[in-house]
């Protein structure tokens, strides 16, 4: 039985990444990777989250209903699967971080419907691997596209190779497996902007 201390919401502070003007998926998959591990275990993952829209201010992560919530998410803390949502607080952003994929693209290995990394690019996260492998499968690295939903099987390991391969393409919508160094760990679906 989870503890109702660790219920409580918590608010993350996150930042805008380079030039962009809302929160990063990389940044909400860590700040859940966190929570995870600081309030139920060590070994607690975020196992599964939905955005529905980006969020341009802070976010709140919910253990209870919500009336008007951006995203649901759910953690896994050994045989137990606590489920939330996630919100868009009035609080805004008051900073901006670098960020720059451009090594990681340069080191994905690229084939048709699939993209994978022989070894982890130092600096980027397993995360921000996985997003920069989906823009490649999906054939358009350097358009910008939209994470809306993930779900793992367990936890992404930051050491070992990750591969994505495209399962369903429906116009801009893209679904992925995804596996880690040889078995299938989840799946994910991204959607990409038309060019302006």
């Amino acid at each position: 039985m989870i503890p109702a201390l660790s219920m409580a919401p918590a608010t993350f502070s996150l930042p805008y990444r380079a030039d962009r003007n809302y929160v990063h998926s990389a940044d909400i998959f860590q700040a859940f990777t966190e929570l995870a591990r600081e309030r139920f275990a060590p070994g607690a993952y975020l196992k599964s989250l939905v955005l529905r829209h980006k969020a341009s201010r802070q976010l709140r992560a919910s253990f209870a209903a919500e009336p008007d919530p951006i995203g649901t998410f759910s953690l896994q803390a050994g045989e137990q699967e606590v489920r939330g949502a996630l919100v868009e607080t009035d609080a805004s952003i008051g900073r901006r971080v670098p960020y720059d994929e451009s090594r990681a693209v340069a080191a994905v290995v690229a084939a048709v419907d699939s993209a994978a990394f022989i070894s982890p690019v130092p600096g980027y996260t397993a995360f921000e691997h996985l997003l920069v492998a989906m823009k490649v499968a999906g054939g358009d690295a350097d358009r910008e596209a939209w994470l809306c939903q993930v779900a793992l099987l367990g936890p992404l390991l930051e050491s070992v190779p990750l591969a994505v391969t495209v399962t369903r393409r429906l116009r801009l919508f893209h679904r992925f497996a995804i596996a880690q160094g040889g078995t299938d760990i989840g799946s994910a679906c991204a959607t990409w902007r038309f060019p302006q």
